[in-house]
């Protein structure tokens, strides 16, 4: 069997907006700062999601509203985004745990009809 199969659970990228929500429910940051949080993630346990992706994606996330960002400057050094999360990204996240709680039932029931069968 491949590594790239989706049954091997390494393809977990629809559940990256729910995990920078999460992180960033925390504490703002700018996109790398953010990028090894979420490799620290138990959604990506050590591994990293695309940077080029990401950055997409937290682009797209502001211009539906779940995100702000700001410039800040750096001495010596080119200026950062820094990304913090709206109240409409929190309501988001809020909408996020009540799906996951029902795929995890679903999910601990579909399992369970799995393992009868195996």
């Amino acid at each position: 069997m491949t590594t790239t199969c989706s049954c091997t659970g390494k393809n977990m990228d629809r559940l990256l907006q729910p995990a920078i929500l999460m992180i960033l429910c925390d504490h703002d940051m700018h996109g790398f700062l953010l990028l090894q949080h979420l490799s620290e993630s138990p959604m990506f346990t050590g591994t990293y999601p695309d940077p080029t992706g990401l950055y997409r994606y937290l682009k797209k996330m502001e211009q539906n509203g779940l995100l702000t960002s700001r410039k800040q400057e750096q001495e010596g050094a080119p200026s950062k985004t820094v990304y913090h999360i709206t109240e409409e990204g929190r309501h988001c996240l809020k909408q996020w745990e009540e799906t996951l709680a029902d795929y995890e039932q679903r999910l601990h029931d579909f399992l369970e009809c799995i393992r009868e069968k195996l």
